[in-house]
């Protein structure tokens, strides 16, 4: 079970690809960790594990973040730190992007939103914002997959005039 780990894989080389070379430093966020600029520390602030869900899998919400750091030196700081965190924002609104792309096991982003953040109070001549999102993660394995071809319309029919003998008798649920 090593979704949450692909999931933090998943989402530090969207950003990577998404800002090329322009971001020196996008890792996951350590406390411990030295500071340098241009960064994005990721990580998040709750993670809660719901029940078990109709496919088997479990459900776990997350509520994430990205802290973007910019030296002071940085011209325009104060404004280019808002950009910084706009950007950030604008990838977890992208449809191609914000699911990492691991579309059948996280859901969208919700909630997203970004504040001025202080990560490291120690940390003079740093500017941080923090971008936060809730997205949830279905982990473990489902019991619907199988080899196959999923069907691609759905039939019904009321007893007893079912299976093959009533194949005619079946009416279109979906298709």
């Amino acid at each position: 079970m090593n979704e949450l780990k692909t999931l933090h894989h998943q989402m530090l080389a969207t950003f990577s690809q998404h800002f090329d070379k322009k971001i020196d430093r996008i890792q996951a966020y350590s406390p411990s960790q030295s500071i340098e600029s241009p960064a994005i520390y990721l990580g998040s602030h709750e993670l809660t594990l719901d029940k078990q869900q109709w496919d088997g899998r479990y459900l776990l919400q997350g509520e994430w973040f990205a802290l973007c750091v910019l030296s002071m030196t940085t011209p325009n700081v104060e404004i280019e730190i808002r950009q910084f965190a706009t950007e950030i924002m604008l990838v977890l609104n992208n449809p191609a992007k914000n699911r990492w792309p691991l579309i059948d096991q996280v859901s969208e982003p919700e909630a997203i939103q970004s504040r001025p953040a202080i990560f490291n109070p120690d940390a003079d001549g740093y500017e941080a914002w923090e971008v936060s999102w809730q997205q949830s993660l279905y982990i473990g394995d489902s019991i619907w997959l199988d080899e196959g071809t999923p069907p691609t319309t759905v039939l019904y029919s009321d007893a007893p005039e079912i299976g093959i003998p009533h194949k005619d008798d079946y009416r279109v649920v979906s298709r």
